[in-house]
C-alpha cells in the first residue's frame, strides 16, 4: 500500500500544511495513518481527494462560511446558544448542534441577501454541507445568526462533494 504524507497531500491540493489539519480534522480527509508525528493517508485516499471538481461559482446566491473542527465552548456559561464553534465529523449535518456549530456570528453586511438562498460551511475550500437560510437576527457588533435548515437535495447536488478555491476572510460569496 503506497502512502502520502500529509505535507505531500497539501501540496498536491495546492492547500497550506494549517489547511491540511483543518481537512484532517473536520473528516474531509476519511482515513489517516499515524506513525510517530508523522500522518499520512493512502494513496487512494489522496487520489480521491484531489479529484474533487473545483467550483468558482454557485448556481445561486450562497454565502461561503469558512470552519475548522469543532471547538467546545466553555464550561462557564458564557455559550449557552451552542455546544460548539465549527464543524464535528462525528455528528450528522442535520443535527441541530452541527448546524448551530456553523451558522453563527458571521459579519455578513447584507443579510437579507441570503434569505431563501444558501448557506455553504467549507474546510479548507472543501463543501462540508449545504444549509438553506429562512432568516436571521442580528447580535451585538452587527454580526448574524443564521436561521438554516437542509437545504433539498435538488439544491444541494450541485454543491456537494465540491470544493472552492481558498481564499482569505471568514466568509465568502463566489458570485
Amino acid at each position: 500500500m503506497d502512502l502520502v504524507s500529509r505535507f505531500q497531500l497539501a501540496e498536491r491540493l495546492g492547500v497550506t500544511a494549517k489547511a491540511m489539519r483543518t481537512l484532517i480534522n473536520t473528516g474531509v480527509v476519511r482515513e489517516t495513518i499515524t506513525s510517530g508525528r508523522n500522518v499520512y493517508v493512502t494513496e487512494a485516499e489522496a487520489d480521491r481527494l484531489c479529484s474533487i471538481e473545483e467550483l468558482t461559482e454557485t448556481p445561486e446566491p450562497s454565502l461561503l462560511v469558512k470552519v475548522t473542527e469543532a471547538k467546545f465552548e466553555d464550561s462557564d456559561g458564557s455559550s449557552e446558544e451552542r455546544a460548539w464553534t465549527g464543524w464535528n465529523p462525528g455528528i450528522p449535518a442535520d443535527h441541530k448542534d452541527q448546524m448551530d456549530g456553523v451558522r453563527m456570528w458571521w459579519g455578513v453586511n447584507d443579510p437579507d441577501r441570503y434569505v431563501g438562498h444558501l448557506l455553504v460551511p467549507i474546510a479548507a475550500g472543501f463543501v462540508l454541507a449545504v444549509y438553506e437560510v429562512i432568516g436571521y437576527r442580528t447580535g451585538p457588533a452587527k454580526l448574524r445568526a443564521f436561521d438554516i435548515k437542509p437545504a433539498t437535495d435538488a439544491r444541494a447536488h450541485p454543491l456537494v462533494d465540491h470544493r472552492f478555491p481558498t481564499q482569505r476572510g471568514s466568509l465568502t460569496d463566489p458570485r
